[in-house]
């Protein structure tokens, strides 16, 4: 029965020794993630507060906040005061689309792709024309065109 008694405490003693590292353990575990959630907290509210001094009262302006090709269009309306990039539809006056006053369309690029509506048959076709010089004949509308460029005419008119 000493045996017995002694194997008890023993047992509890190891029992209490080992539960005490795993409470030391977790207590921590648990210590260094708070600290590392507390750090981490603190370098967001760092960061936004620096946001938070970059802010302005005011709301930038549509010009302002452009990039790209709507910026180099908005530029152009301002410069010249006309559409960079011309969407409308080119219905050609009486008499033009001939060899000797071909159909002009205007293009700040070296080539632009061109669709038209078959008047037979409606379907829309496309044909590509370059800044070359040279006319392109469309044969299902018996028409020439040509690309140009309306900054170099307005810089001539200048």
């Amino acid at each position: 029965m000493h045996r017995l008694v002694y194997f008890a405490i023993a047992s509890e003693a190891i029992l209490n020794n080992v539960h005490s590292r795993f409470l030391t353990n977790m207590l921590s575990a648990f210590t260094a993630r708070t600290a590392s959630r507390v750090a981490s907290r603190s370098a967001f509210s760092a960061r936004l507060s620096g946001l938070r001094s970059m802010a302005t009262d005011t709301i930038p302006s549509d010009k302002e906040q452009q990039v790209g090709p709507r910026k180099e269009e908005m530029e152009y309306v301002e410069k010249y005061g006309e559409d960079y990039f011309n969407r409308d539809s080119i219905m050609p006056d009486e008499g033009m689309g001939t060899l000797a006053n071909p159909v002009m369309i205007p293009s700040s690029e070296a080539s632009r792709v061109i669709g038209f509506e078959c008047p037979t048959t409606h379907a829309t076709f496309y044909f590509s024309l370059e800044k070359n010089g040279m006319l392109h004949y469309v044969k299902q509308l018996g028409l020439f065109f040509m690309l140009f460029d309306p900054k170099e005419i307005s810089e001539q008119t200048a």
